[in-house]
């Protein structure tokens, strides 16, 4: 419940802000940030959009405490990477926890690849397309994202759901 009411308000603020974008009539709508010189927006749609986006981020990092999802806190990059090296020293180190460490440090490899793969598409786009164009494949995966959690949460979280009791 909390995790499709969080998502959905993310999703609604925004198509806010792309409505927003997209009315102001700014350059930067329909060119890209490389053959523009100065900003594309005004300062008042800036600071609006700015508004919209950090309220849905919040959103975002309040439902991600609250969850209390495992390897997945509120601090995602920072904690990953910290992660990522005790996972590393594990490995090399070898023992008892190094299967557990192996699987970590899978997830916590593709955490970091699909950051890194996001950010440059999102910038590539607000250089060479426009600010509107990355704003519109961000609000298509989130809408991508709010169906996959309707679809989550009509079961409970398997890190939630208590393991069954041994055999005797």
């Amino acid at each position: 419940m909390l995790l499709r009411a969080g998502v959905a308000a993310e999703l609604i603020l925004a198509v806010a802000a792309l409505v927003l974008a997209a009315l102001s009539g700014a350059p930067g709508v329909s060119h890209g940030m490389a053959a523009m010189t100065g900003g594309a927006f005004g300062a008042a749609a800036t600071d609006a959009l700015a508004a919209l986006l950090a309220i849905a981020m919040g959103i975002q990092n309040a439902v991600a405490r609250k969850l209390a999802v495992p390897d997945m806190t509120t601090t995602v990059l920072t904690m990953t990477l910290t992660g990522l090296a005790a996972d590393l020293r594990a490995e090399i180190r070898g023992g008892a926890g190094r299967a557990t460490a192996r699987a970590a440090l899978g997830r916590r490899l593709l955490a970091i690849a699909a950051m890194l793969v996001g950010a440059i598409t999102g910038a590539l786009l607000v250089l060479r397309v426009s600010p509107l164009s990355a704003l519109i494949l961000a609000i298509s995966l989130l809408a991508v994202v709010t169906v996959g959690a309707v679809a989550a949460a009509r079961g409970p979280a398997p890190w939630r759901t208590p393991s069954s009791a041994p055999a005797r």
